[in-house]
C-alpha cells in the first residue's frame, strides 16, 4: 500500500474477509459467461464484510485482471 490505511482496515476476526482465487476454467468454456457465473455465485449469499479478489496481473497479459474488472468493483494496489 502506498498510502497509510484507516485505522481497523486490516483487523480480522476470522469472519470480516473472503479471499477469493483467481478463476480458472478451460479453454473452451472461456468467452461463455461460466466464470462470471461462478464467480457471482461464490459471492452471493455472503456474511463476509468484504471480498479480497486475488489475481496476477501479468496473468495472460493483463486479461485475467481486466476481465476481473470488467466485472466490477476491482482495485489494485495503486488504487487501494
Amino acid at each position: 500500500m502506498t498510502t497509510p490505511l484507516p485505522e481497523g482496515y486490516t483487523d480480522e476476526d476470522g469472519a470480516r474477509t473472503l479471499a477469493l482465487n483467481e478463476i480458472v476454467v478451460r479453454r473452451k468454456w472461456r468467452g461463455t459467461g461460466v466464470a462470471d457465473q461462478l464467480h457471482e455465485d461464490r459471492l452471493k449469499n455472503r456474511s463476509e464484510q468484504r471480498v479480497t479478489l486475488l489475481v496476477n496481473p501479468r496473468a495472460g497479459d493483463g486479461k485475467v485482471q481486466a476481465l476481473y474488472e470488467r466485472w466490477g468493483g476491482v482495485a489494485t494496489l495503486q488504487d487501494a
